[in-house]
């Protein structure tokens, strides 16, 4: 029976007596353990970065997702999300403006600090819009806003997100924000920490959050001081994906490792230790303090419990281990069978590649069945330490970016084909279950909305596996 909305739940208590075995990675991590019983798996959602090319921008007022200031030719300019074809908006300012020009639009009404515009229909073919303020003080920009007709009077009576974003997000039981603090990237501020839980207490549900890889000892007390306005059990994690070279934060512990230890030094080890020192800080707060490695790696796990054991911190301290459920079949490699499906517009071919069978773990498949075994260690390490499975990220990812160039377009229409198309479900379906039969407790889908592209396929919203994942979460939800 769906659970009520508003009904919060006690934390369940862990399923039965945990042996405490030696850190890391044990020979039952390597094997592949004997699964929890499955229970049902709470589903929570990644929310999409906050920019001007991603569609459906969640606030009302759409210069929230809009870009920096730049100074132009006598003017300032900004780009903005995509308007829809029609769509009427009211565009108000505070501040010294001469003039404001939008390209593509038609002026409704004026006066001398609005407008109201129409978005013309060819401003459906392009993918951002700009925004152009003549006559502004470039040293003292002006307050600019820019909000749907439909929900102006939502917007001046205070009301800040869009309630077509609010009715899709609702049901799930986590909302991840760590695209929304810009967790990556270290130039972009990000949105006040505050905000991220004003949005989820309103909706119930619990944040997961993500402290900066920079932050000093400080500031992490600031930030889990905050935490304390959150209506429900935050989960913290400390960056994200610090095993992942593509970003700063790895490079990052890894200078702290060598400056440490020598050039001896790792950076697992050192990321361990920076989670328990956190997860110290944080006693008796009653957070979810989360920490993993990479995992498709899991002898990664004996470092990081290294470095935990190094900061003090005890397993008590942590309430999950976290690992990614991406699946990617053979499709994203050129030696793969994803040209001739897209070929043949085979979305069957493709469908069963990315599902699999158990054997696909021999060969390092990530297809449904080959993760299984992938699962099953990830699962190992967090019995080894009383914790709970949990998944931060996850989905079909699909990228084309290997591929030849002039084959590149072809292949992102035949995946955005396939992604919603209904028997594409069943590849989602198959990894939650998965997933769920190896012990994971809840997982967090990448993500909500962002496009398809050279480089990846990860918004859900509107794609075949939607209606599924919107059922499951009526059916689970569940605030701890």
């Amino acid at each position: 029976m769906p659970i009520s909305r508003r009904q919060v739940l006690a934390t369940a208590a862990k399923l039965g007596a945990v042996a405490i075995l030696p850190q890391g990675c044990s020979r039952e991590a390597e094997a592949g353990a004997a699964p929890r019983p499955a229970g049902p798996l709470r589903l929570g959602m990644n929310l999409s970065p906050l920019n001007y090319w991603t569609p459906g921008p969640p606030h009302l007022d759409w210069t929230r997702e809009g870009s920096e200031w730049r100074p132009g030719n006598g003017y300032l300019t900004r780009m903005l999300p995509l308007p829809p074809q029609g769509e009427e908006f009211l565009v108000s300012w505070t501040g010294r403006v001469g003039r404001v020009r939008i390209p593509r639009t038609t002026t409704i009404a004026q006066g001398s600090n609005y407008l109201r515009i129409k978005a013309a229909p060819e401003a459906a073919s392009i993918q951002t819009m700009p925004m152009m303020v003549y006559g502004a003080d470039v040293n003292n920009p002006p307050v600019v806003s820019m909000v749907p007709a439909k929900h102006v009077a939502e917007w001046k009576a205070g009301k800040t997100w869009d309630p077509t974003f609010l009715e899709a997000i609702d049901g799930f039981s986590v909302l991840r924000f760590k695209d929304w603090q810009s967790t990556d990237r270290l130039d972009n501020p990000g949105l006040p920490l505050a905000e991220c839980l004003a949005l989820a207490n309103d909706l119930n549900v619990r944040p997961w959050v993500c402290i900066r890889h920079t932050a000093s000892d400080a500031e992490i007390r600031a930030f889990l001081s905050a935490l304390s306005k959150s209506r429900n059990k935050p989960i913290v994690e400390y960056s994200n994906e610090v095993w992942n070279w593509s970003y700063a934060q790895s490079k990052y512990a890894l200078a702290q490792a060598k400056a440490a230890w020598g050039e001896t030094g790792h950076w697992q080890q050192w990321y361990g230790q920076r989670c328990g020192e956190i997860a110290k800080m944080a006693r008796g707060s009653g957070y979810e303090i989360v920490l993993g490695t990479q995992p498709a790696n899991p002898r990664l796990g004996a470092m990081v419990w290294k470095g935990v054991d190094m900061s003090g911190a005890r397993n008590e301290d942590f309430g999950a281990w976290i690992s990614s459920f991406y699946v990617t079949g053979t499709l994203t490699s050129t030696d793969g069978p994803l040209v001739d499906l897209a070929a043949r517009d085979d979305i069957d071919g493709a469908v069963a590649n990315l599902i699999g069978t158990p054997s696909d773990a021999e060969n390092r498949i990530l297809s449904v069945g080959g993760l299984r075994k992938q699962y099953a260690a990830q699962a190992a390490i967090a019995r080894e330490h009383g914790l709970r499975l949990i998944g931060y990220e996850g989905n079909t990812h699909l990228h084309v970016s290997r591929f030849p160039k002039e084959v590149q377009e072809q292949l992102v229409a035949f995946v955005d084909t396939l992604m919603h198309d209904p028997r594409s479900a069943k590849v989602m379906e198959a990894n939650l279950d998965a997933w769920a039969e190896a012990g994971g407790e809840d997982a967090c889908i990448y993500n909500m909305s962002s496009p398809a592209t050279r480089n990846g396929f990860f918004g859900v919203y509107g794609t075949a596996s939607w209606d599924l994942l919107k059922k499951r979460v009526a059916e689970t939800r569940i605030v701890t």
